[in-house]
């Protein structure tokens, strides 16, 4: 180990009062590699000084070490870095080798990292930067989400494994999905496989790479999101274009018809991720995917008690999940806000818009909903005090997931 050089105080005193006083961010960084220098305790190495840890290497960008590859598409690659600066592991986001000799599909990645990067909300991979390394590629760095993505817990749960609460994973991925709503973007590539939850229950709606900005008219500038292939007009999406993931597209969608997709189009996709939730299996099948294009056109999918009998779906949710995947337009929810609610009161034990309840139905959910004040009436019609009730076992995280769909012995519960 090097012997550490004693600080000259005086010095010392001098460069903490430069670096409050300097004028740039440059200017900041070089002070305080001097003050590192001079041996105060409490520096670290200057930015991008660090040693590569073994078996990492060094990214193209410079600043960032390379740790693996997490995923790989037609059009980039996703692998983890940490970030040498801030010391922070991250997700970096690049094109392949020659693409960027291609300038629509540089402007759509670039739009990808922009309205990504203006979409700020908490169920939102954040962006951190947008730039280009030493050979011109374009990259975008990223949150690293560590966990899992719901296509991946969706084969667990068919397996037997009940630890996540399903209903509040979709209910987050609605509130991320309404929000870009309200900003004038639709997603168009809703799939279990682009919602990542993560380690500690964060949930996060991935890939923007497919979004369309609709913009809206009620929006002040501060809120309307924008990029630099749509003010410039470039690869504007023409009809009988499809794109998208065949078994979660909604029929327009999957005819090309540009002019029709809207939040309503969102609004189908995550119908079909809610009806998969409750049946494990998704709403349409085929061998290949120009005939599972042909099924989604013509709209012909099964309730989810049909599709999977022997699982115990509340009817409430598959009425739901069939409202989303109406193949008129205007027959689904008129916002992902509706359809939230719709959620968030069936697992409060309320009727929902859907499939309103009969008077008996409603009358025993709010027995279900307020016990002690139904044993007490009860005691007072028979004329003796209500007496103590036996507490009841507490409901697991897997108990409050089977709400949305789980594993037969846990459903009924919640369906009644």
């Amino acid at each position: 180990m090097p012997e550490r050089v004693e600080p000259d105080p005086a010095r010392t005193r001098t460069l903490i009062a430069a670096a409050s006083i300097a004028g740039t961010e440059h200017d900041r960084l070089v002070t305080l590699t001097l003050l590192a220098d001079v041996g105060t305790p409490a520096m670290s190495p200057p930015p991008g000084s660090l040693p590569l840890p073994e078996g990492a290497e060094e990214s193209a960008a410079g600043r960032y070490v390379v740790r693996g590859v997490v995923g790989r598409g037609g059009m980039g690659e996703v692998i983890a870095c940490l970030d040498r600066d801030t010391r922070r592991q991250v997700a970096m986001k690049r094109m392949l080798p020659g693409g960027a000799d291609d300038p629509m599909r540089c402007a759509r990645f670039v739009e990808e990292a922009q309205v990504t990067a203006q979409l700020e909300h908490p169920n939102i991979v954040p962006v951190h930067e947008l730039a280009r390394d030493a050979q011109g590629n374009l990259y975008y760095t990223m949150k690293l989400v560590k966990g899992r993505s719901l296509s991946a817990i969706l084969k667990a749960v068919k397996g037997g494994d009940e630890s996540v609460s399903l209903g509040e994973v979709f209910l987050k991925a609605c509130d991320a999905v309404g929000f870009a709503h309200s900003r004038g973007v639709i997603h168009r590539d809703l799939k279990p496989d682009n919602i990542m939850v993560g380690d500690f229950g964060e949930v996060l709606v991935m890939d923007w790479g497919l979004a369309k900005i609709l913009g809206r008219e009620d929006l002040r500038a501060g809120e309307l999101v924008t990029s630099d292939r749509l003010e410039s007009g470039r690869e504007m999406t023409m009809d009988g274009s499809t794109v998208g993931a065949p078994a979660y597209m909604p029929p327009e969608q999957a005819k090309g018809e540009i002019d029709k997709i809207d939040h309503r189009s969102d609004i189908y996709s995550l119908g079909a991720i809610l009806y998969e939730i409750l049946t494990l299996e998704r709403p349409l099948e085929a061998p290949t995917a120009l005939a599972m294009l042909v099924k989604v056109m013509k709209g012909q999918i099964l309730p989810p008690e049909r599709r999977a009998p022997n699982r115990q779906i509340p009817r409430e949710l598959s009425a739901v999940a069939m409202k989303c995947l109406a193949k008129n337009r205007a027959s689904r929810y008129r916002s992902v806000v509706q359809l939230r609610q719709d959620v968030s009161l069936f697992l409060e034990g309320r009727s929902v818009s859907a499939s309103p309840d009969t008077f008996a139905q409603a009358a025993v959910k709010l027995v279900k909903r307020n016990k002690g004040v139904s044993a007490a009436v009860a005691a007072a019609a028979a004329g003796t005090p209500p007496g103590p009730r036996p507490a009841a076992p507490p409901c697991s995280p897997s108990c409050r997931g089977a709400a949305a769909g789980g594993p037969p012995h846990t459903a009924p519960a919640a369906g009644r």
